[in-house]
């Protein structure tokens, strides 16, 4: 079992490997996607699960291939989206929140102007939007209104707040480290 562990693993690492192909640049995050999904779904294979376990797995495989070459599967249709549903991609607004952990993090050893020319440079937002995201964050709750930041970028916050605390590593490692995982250049 330890064995195949590692080579899901192996396989997930190899995923950073993948380039886009020009031209089709917006296709590589569902190409990445179907290929850590389709791993996942071989080590659940060879470790023995139920194949009724895989079967969502293989639907959702199935629908991100068919999007892949233009086909309509309902799994992977919107639905219409309700007023006030903000138009930022979910994985842009976790995105926001580990952007203002960052600049926190690295505040804690630099001023925060600093701070957030880094952070900026590095994760390609302007710094005065950063500044924006990071005061929205703190902004309190109010009874009118949806909230300043969104839950996403709030959860990721949160995350890497406390996996800063968890791992215990020095803020401009961790910094680095944080970028990577998002497959940003590590230049904290």
């Amino acid at each position: 079992m330890h064995e195949r562990v590692v080579e899901l693993c192996n396989d997930l690492i190899g995923l950073q490997g993948l380039c886009a192909v020009p031209g089709h640049k917006e296709e590589l995050g569902r190409e990445k996607a179907s290929a850590a999904l389709n791993a996942v779904i071989s080590f659940l294979r060879d470790v023995g699960t139920e194949p009724a376990w895989r079967e969502p797995l293989l639907q959702l495989s199935a629908a991100l291939d068919d999007a892949k070459y233009g086909r309509f599967n309902p799994i992977t249709k919107p639905v219409p989206m309700p007023p006030g549903t903000p138009n930022k991609l979910v994985m842009d607004r976790a995105d926001d929140g580990m952007a203002a952990a960052a600049v926190d993090i690295l505040n804690t050893h630099c001023k925060a102007d600093e701070a957030l020319t880094t952070v900026a440079r590095a994760l390609g937002y302007k710094k005065e939007t950063l500044r924006q995201i990071r005061k929205n964050l703190r902004a309190p709750k109010t009874k009118k209104g949806p909230p300043k930041a969104s839950e996403e970028a709030v959860a990721a916050y949160r995350y890497w707040m406390d996996e800063l605390q968890r791992r215990g590593i020095p803020a401009k490692d961790f910094v680095n480290h944080m970028f990577a995982t998002r497959g940003f250049k590590a230049d904290a």
